[in-house]
């Protein structure tokens, strides 16, 4: 049994808050008590102000964005468990801000220089238009950044995708895509996100986090720091939709998080790609071409997936999708605890993953030079797994390897005396030697460079 303990304190008595809500001056607060109240401050809210919002229900009948500097605090107080991890607001603290299926958008959107903090977000099955928080570039070469704080995030929606992007996660951080014509793709631009003492509860299938560059050089910085997030992480350096990108980075980094299955149908912990077509496409799609996801971890764990860890260095999906080359994911783990269940796969690991539909025939071809660089130390495993390694899979027998690669730092003998219980792991072919803390990939690094400058 968790018990509770504060891990924050509100000393502003919220009962004796009127029911109006007050504006003040930037540096001042705004008090609020109902959701009418919520509307106009946030609508009127200069940079620099504080939104704070009485314990109790708010109906949210439209989505909502937190203005550029403007920090929205709820009345929940957080507490944390035996393990340090968040356990859940004190009771009778919560401030919680509910939307109805028929809200047709994400719940809460961040602005730059935007935070959250004290809340309970719920967002209902059926909303299949947006998500329930998100942070997304506003032009080309935008830069903003934002923070999540001690909240709950309630995710009852399924995961989805229309013309706008994901639908249905739970947080979501991406630069754009061009979505019209007139519309150009928000290319350079740099997304941030930190998450903290934060839990993520879902209902169904879902990401907890939907990390993604759509656009060309986008920038993706998340960091997560004891969070318990229900329904996994997804993370790509670059996904061609209606562009191609190329030269893209997303980094990650995952310290002291709580990753549990949320659903039968859930996948993977981790799902990491580098870089991939649309999953979604009914016509032809861009490749996608030098992009990079870097995803660090220290004393993470991953709970009850079919698939712990999939890593994937270029995906293509089907022939819809342009070649997918020079992509790579590195992956640096530090005392990872991994436990899934009997017949499941701790590790899957490939340098290419051509994804046939159900039925058709393996891939002629993914692309070249994609790569994923593994480096493990102080893993504990499940045991004996169906884990799976590879240069590339699901290509045809004819199709010749062209540069697509698998590696881990270090030994197979140190990989071995470092991590425990990962069976079986990898073969000695895919273990590069030299030091098994790299910084930023010297892989592809030509080929990712030639992409920095329009």
């Amino acid at each position: 049994m968790r018990t509770a303990a504060r891990v924050s304190a509100v000393t502003l008595c919220w009962a004796a808050i009127g029911a109006a809500a007050q504006v003040d001056a930037p540096s001042g607060p705004a008090l609020v008590s109902d959701t009418s109240g919520l509307i106009a401050a946030l609508e009127r809210a200069a940079p620099g102000t504080r939104v704070r919002v009485a314990a109790g229900r708010y109906l949210v009948d439209r989505p909502l964005r937190i203005p550029d500097g403007v920090a929205l605090e709820g009345a929940g107080e957080m507490t944390v468990g035996d393990a340090g991890e968040p356990a859940g607001f004190e009771p009778g603290s919560a401030t919680i801000l509910r939307a109805p299926p028929t809200i047709a958008g994400t719940v809460l959107t961040l602005n730059d220089g935007a935070s959250v903090r004290g809340l309970r977000i719920e967002n209902p099955r059926g909303n299949d238009g947006g998500n329930a928080i998100a942070i997304l570039s506003r032009r080309a070469g935008d830069d903003l950044s934002a923070a999540v704080v001690e909240c709950e995030i309630a995710n009852g929606s399924v995961m989805g995708a229309n013309a706008a992007g994901p639908t249905g996660r739970s947080i979501v951080v991406l630069t754009l895509h061009r979505i019209t014509k007139d519309d150009p793709p928000h290319e350079d631009a740099r997304v941030s996100l930190t998450i903290e003492r934060s839990i993520v509860t879902s209902t169904h299938w879902t990401n907890a986090l939907f990390a993604i560059n759509f656009a060309a050089r986008g920038r993706i910085v998340v960091t997560l720091r004891n969070n318990v997030l229900e329904g996994g992480a997804a993370a790509a350096g670059g996904v061609s939709r209606n562009d191609e990108v190329s030269g893209a980075v997303t980094t990650v980094t995952s310290m002291g998080n709580r990753y549990l299955n949320a659903s039968p149908q859930d996948r993977a912990g981790w799902t990491l790609i580098g870089g991939s077509g649309f999953p979604h496409a009914s016509s032809a799609v861009p490749g996608t071409d030098g992009n990079r996801l870097q995803f660090s971890s220290v004393d993470d764990r991953i709970e009850g997936f079919p698939v712990a860890v999939m890593a994937i260095g270029g995906r293509r999906l089907n022939a819809l999708s342009g070649p997918i080359s020079g992509n790579v994911v590195q992956l640096v783990t530090e005392r990872l605890t991994i436990l899934t269940p009997d017949a499941a796969t701790d590790l899957s690991l490939h340098g290419a993953l051509y994804v046939s539909q159900p039925g058709s025939a393996p891939g002629p071809s993914v692309g070249d030079d994609n790569i994923v660089r593994v480096t493990m130390r102080s893993t504990q495993g499940s045991g004996r797994r169906n884990n799976l390694y590879s240069d590339q899979s699901g290509l045809a027998p004819s199709a010749r390897p062209a540069g697509n690669r698998l590696e881990l730092t270090g030994t197979a003998s140190d990989f071995a005396r470092s991590n425990r219980g990962i069976e079986p792991q990898p073969p000695a072919k895919y273990f590069v030697g030299g030091d098994p803390i790299e910084s930023d990939a010297n892989a592809n690094s030509e080929r990712f460079r030639a992409f920095q400058d329009p």
